[in-house]
């Protein structure tokens, strides 16, 4: 229904959809989604879906507390070597000679950790890469970014992380990107939807800091969850 009203307005009417994606295995425990826009100018923005309204999701997502990379990861990879615009299979020819602008790595909630993830793990696109955008999603292991220390000096310059001022999500693992504060709608874990957060002509509204809630609920995630023991994490995960 959204898609065909942004194809009614004048702002959205001419950029082009591709190569939607969605994996959901509850065998494998994983719940994926990716998406391609390109826009008039052919700048390319490869999207990717947090987490939604299942279970299977939320089960994934706690993986993540404990794992360093989880299934979501490997086909968040393949998404980006497969839809990057120097990887273009035949059928998406209408665009593949045209002359690519700026291509935009992006994700809100699980779908910006899967975005840094995948841009991290590709370092033979990240020349190509112009920026990564993490909106409010979490950060990785500390084990993780100790063994991608190479391929992070370099994709890390181009890596930006949005936090909403009551952001909960977003401030939860390890985070290494340069983080931006922004205003928001709500509060507590209301304002992690994007609708929630405050906009101005040029862009995001920006907020002075974090607020003293936010800072309480990502405490309070730390001790009831975070800093358990790895088994204490996988048995939560389990259950």
């Amino acid at each position: 229904l959204l898609v065909n009203m942004l194809n009614d307005t004048r702002r959205y009417n001419d950029v082009k959809i591709m190569n939607y994606q969605t994996v959901f295995d509850k065998g494998e425990v994983v719940q994926f989604a990716g998406v391609t826009f390109v826009l008039p100018d052919h700048t390319y923005v490869i999207a990717y879906r947090g987490t939604d309204s299942s279970i299977l999701g939320w089960k994934e997502d706690f993986k993540m507390t404990y794992l360093e990379e989880i299934p979501s990861h490997k086909y968040a990879l393949a998404y980006l070597n497969e839809t990057m615009p120097s990887n273009e299979k035949k059928k998406f020819f209408s665009l593949k000679n045209k002359k690519v602008k700026d291509v935009y790595i992006v994700g809100h909630s699980k779908g910006g950790n899967l975005a840094m993830y995948a841009s991290l793990k590709a370092p033979q696109f990240h020349q190509q890469i112009t920026k990564v955008y993490n909106f409010d999603g979490p950060g990785f292991l500390p084990s993780f970014y100790a063994k991608n220390t190479e391929n992070l000096a370099t994709i890390l310059p181009k890596t930006k992380l949005y936090l909403p001022h009551a952001s909960i999500i977003g401030r939860l693992l390890d985070h290494k990107e340069e983080a931006y504060v922004i205003e928001g709608y709500e509060s507590g874990l209301m304002q992690h939807s994007a609708f929630k957060w405050r906009v101005h002509i040029d862009g995001f509204v920006n907020a002075q800091a974090l607020s003293k809630q936010s800072d309480e609920y990502v405490a309070y995630i730390d001790k009831m969850l975070l800093s358990k023991t790895k088994e204490e994490k996988r048995k939560n995960a389990q259950s």
